[in-house]
């Protein structure tokens, strides 16, 4: 395999705690880096690549997540194909190594995930063929300061078979970001399930009040066929 190597937070084994895979048992892959900053990012020691994180290079990243897979996919979880979650950071400012270790890992039958900001969809190009699961962001002007409308719209079109949306959402966010991001989903395919995500509360970034999440699930719904509240889990679960 190449000699490429990657900024790397951690790798481990745990349960999805987001979105429509919620519950499923996976490995995870945290890469250091990431090009937006997100005022709930949960995961702030990987927006910067450190000198303490750890880099890794493919063989040594499939060799890990094969020990972690050869260790937990049995018993009980037999019944789960391996599943291996790349998240960050932004997985995608890493798409060389990710070109590099796919390929073998789906030699292996893994399942691949790939948790974005969907903001790079020219990245996500170069190795969609490997990926089967795209757990999309669509990040509101409101929480991430950034206008990502134009990216998102290329990602989800070029992701739209393989992914569904999640939308983080905050006290802060406005009715129009979710008529927005809706009227950006159904424009694709209104079947692409979304994810609204009430933030886990901060000092800095504040959950909905009591209503506001209801009020933006009937306004998605009018646009969508498929929408969802649902918080992280994994925080109620006390889990990574």
């Amino acid at each position: 395999m190449t000699l490429l190597s990657v900024p790397v937070s951690e790798i481990f084994f745990s349960y999805q705690g987001e979105g429509i895979y919620a519950g499923q048992p996976q490995v995870f892959v945290r890469f250091a880096g990431c090009n937006l900053r997100c005022r709930y990012c949960d995961t702030p020691s990987t927006q910067e690549i450190k000198t303490n994180h750890v880099r890794l290079g493919a063989t040594q990243l499939l060799n890990q997540i094969r020990a972690l897979a050869q260790k937990h996919f049995i018993g009980p979880l037999r019944v789960f194909p391996p599943m291996v979650s790349f998240t960050g950071g932004e997985p995608l400012l890493h798409a060389a190594m990710l070109r590099a270790l796919l390929p073998a890992l789906k030699k292996e039958k893994f399942l691949v995930y790939l948790e974005t900001n969907g903001t790079l969809p020219g990245n996500y190009a170069t190795v969609a063929r490997w990926v089967d699961i795209v757990a999309m962001d669509i990040k509101l002007p409101s929480a991430c300061g950034k206008n990502c409308w134009s990216a998102h719209s290329r990602f989800l079109s070029a992701a739209r078979r393989k992914a569904f949306v999640k939308i983080i959402v905050t006290r802060g966010t406005r009715n129009s970001e979710i008529v927005r991001a809706a009227k950006l989903v159904a424009g694709i395919s209104h079947k692409i399930p979304v994810i609204l995500q009430p933030v886990t509360p901060s000092k800095v970034c504040p959950a909905p009040v009591h209503g506001q999440s209801g009020a933006w699930l009937a306004v998605a719904g009018s646009y969508l066929k498929d929408v969802r509240v649902v918080p992280q889990l994994h925080k109620l679960w006390h889990v990574r």
